[in-house]
C-alpha cells in the first residue's frame, strides 16, 4: 500500500506475486478479469507479475467484488511458470537513444540511456519534464522495457514492447490508464 502523496488524494496498492508459485502473467490477469464475471478493468498488463490498483474509478462496494475476483484469478492459476530458454540478444542496445512517442494526437520526445548485462537492460528514461529508472530485457530482436516516472504524488508507467532493427528500435508503448502509443528510438 502507498499512502496518498502530492496532488493525488488517493492511496494506491500494488498486487504482486511470485511466478514460481502463481503461474500467470499480469497480461493474463488483465484478460481474465476483463472476460470474467463480474467484468473488471485493471491496470494489469504485460509479461510481469504485478500491477497497480488505483481507487478513483472504484465506487463504494466495488472494492470487495474486485478483490474477490482478483484473488480468484490468482488462486486458479497454474502452480508456477515453466522456465523458458532465452534467446541471446541479436544486437547491443546499450547507449543513448532518442525516442519519439507518437500519440493519437501529437508526439513527445524522450531519451533512454541504457546499459546491458546479457539479456538484461537497465538505465534511465528521461521524458519532457520527468525522469526515472528503466529496466527490461532483450531476447533476439525483441525489446521489452518498463519505466515509472514519478510526478506530483503519482506515477506514469511506460511499457515499451518493440523490435531492434540495426540502429533503431520501434513498437508499441502501453501507458497504463492513458492507453497505448507507437514509439521509435534512434541511437544517438
Amino acid at each position: 500500500m502507498h499512502k496518498p502523496e502530492g496532488a493525488s488524494p488517493f492511496p494506491t496498492m500494488i498486487i504482486e506475486w511470485d511466478p514460481a508459485q502463481v503461474g500467470i502473467t499480469a497480461g493474463d490477469v488483465y484478460r481474465q478479469l476483463l472476460d470474467g464475471e463480474p467484468r473488471i478493468m485493471s491496470h494489469a498488463t504485460g509479461d510481469g507479475y504485478s500491477f497497480n490498483v488505483r481507487p478513483p474509478s472504484i465506487r463504494p462496494g466495488d472494492q470487495t467484488l474486485a478483490g474477490r475476483r482478483s484473488a480468484e484469478v490468482l488462486r486458479s492459476a497454474p502452480k508456477g511458470i515453466q522456465k523458458k530458454t532465452v534467446a541471446p540478444a541479436s544486437g547491443d542496445v546499450a547507449g543513448r537513444w532518442d525516442v519519439e512517442v507518437q500519440y493519437t494526437r501529437g508526439a513527445a520526445r524522450h531519451k533512454l540511456f541504457l546499459i546491458t548485462s546479457g539479456n538484461r537492460v537497465e538505465g534511465s528514461h528521461i521524458g519532457r519534464r520527468l525522469q526515472g529508472n528503466i529496466t527490461g530485457t532483450i531476447e533476439g530482436d525483441r525489446v521489452r522495457l518498463r519505466s515509472i516516472l514519478p510526478t506530483e504524488g503519482t506515477q506514469l508507467s511506460y511499457r515499451f514492447d518493440g523490435r531492434l532493427q540495426g540502429k533503431t528500435m520501434e513498437g508499441e508503448v502501453s501507458l497504463g490508464e492513458y492507453g497505448k502509443a507507437r514509439w521509435t528510438a534512434r541511437r544517438s
